[in-house]
């Protein structure tokens, strides 16, 4: 290589390493990343202090009335329909309204409503979603008559055995 190009390289390299911006966008740039994603991940899983309680209208059928509360939410099965409710959060009795609409068994999506000024938490609606996800499958068993025993047998754990063919003294592990 002629000297001339190896002197070009060998400038162009320490002027471009060298510089100010490449050293902190080479190591700052991932403490910053990582600085968001902790914040995101912080701010996301981060839940609502404040404890709400909220009128629910069973519309559904469901036998939720054992469910007092489940975290920083209390459930008030006092008020039997959607203006009752409504009028309660508007006398700031409650600070929300859930109606579960009637259930559809042939149905696999199932909305339910949440009235109320505020937003949920992330953390309050999947606890919401996940403590009538259970009642409305154990709801849907009942009611087509299926036996809970046979549908966990439905649930098969595969995995694969490898086997070698050349070489039967070497194992390979299955990932």
């Amino acid at each position: 290589m002629n000297s001339s190009i190896k002197h070009v390289i060998k400038r162009e390299y320490f002027t471009r390493v060298k510089s100010k911006t490449f050293l902190l966008t080479t190591f700052l740039a991932p403490i910053a990343m990582v600085i968001l994603f902790g914040v995101l991940g912080f701010l996301l899983t981060r839940g609502s202090d404040e404890v709400k309680n909220v009128a629910v209208i069973n519309n559904a059928g469901l036998n939720i009335s054992d469910i007092k509360s489940k975290r920083n939410i209390t459930f008030d099965y006092t008020y039997t329909t959607k203006e009752e409710g409504l009028q309660a959060y508007k006398d700031k009795k409650v600070n929300g309204v859930i109606v579960l609409p009637a259930i559809d068994i042939n149905q696999e999506d199932y909305d339910i409503v949440y009235h109320s000024d505020e937003q949920l938490a992330l953390d309050e609606s999947e606890s919401i979603r996940g403590l009538y996800r259970k009642r409305i499958r154990n709801y849907k068993i009942t009611t087509l008559g299926l036996d809970e025993n046979q549908l966990k047998l439905i649930d098969t754990d595969i995995s694969i055995d490898p086997k070698t063919v050349l070489d039967k003294e070497k194992e390979i592990s299955s990932i």
